[in-house]
């Protein structure tokens, strides 16, 4: 299972967010079903915990090698789910997608805590753009956020 959204920053990233949904990325339909079922919204896991997963939208901006940069991420206790997350410029292309309010720290937490080379993160963002339907929105949110978060201006996309 590959986290992604706020859940991968707070386990994998060691972000101070609060989140009651996990975004995974399950690519066997049939287990994340499964995983839906026993774990989703209005799940018996919901109603007692309060958190739920959810299946991260096919659409949502990401690379088409997104699956190479995984990173591991070790869990105590888990003895049945070998647990990924998303690298942190493949997730940094998600948040640019929808880029609210929440989006722009996330993105600000990965930046001040961690090496964002933004070279990768052009050439991850231009990968990912060729499947936007109608790219310039979120062109003008990659644009803003590389100059205001990581200080680069004069990107070409």
């Amino acid at each position: 299972m590959i986290l992604g959204g706020a859940a991968a920053l707070v386990v994998a990233y060691g972000a101070p967010r609060a989140t009651q949904d996990v975004d995974v990325i399950v690519e066997d339909q049939t287990k994340l079903r499964k995983l839906l079922r026993y774990a989703g919204r209005d799940s018996p896991l919901h109603r007692r915990h309060g958190i739920h997963l959810e299946a991260l939208p096919s659409f949502a901006l990401r690379p088409d090698d997104w699956h190479i940069h995984v990173k591991k991420v070790p869990m105590a206790g888990l003895r049945n789910i070998r647990l990924k997350s998303l690298d942190l410029h493949d997730l940094i292309c998600i948040k640019l997608g929808r880029l609210t309010s929440k989006d722009l720290e996330d993105i600000r937490f990965l930046a001040k805590n961690f090496r964002v080379n933004w070279r990768t993160l052009v050439r991850r963002y231009r990968n990912a753009r060729q499947y936007e339907i109608n790219p310039r929105r979120t062109d003008e949110n990659f644009l803003a956020v590389v100059e205001e978060i990581l200080g680069r201006s004069g990107v070409v996309l």
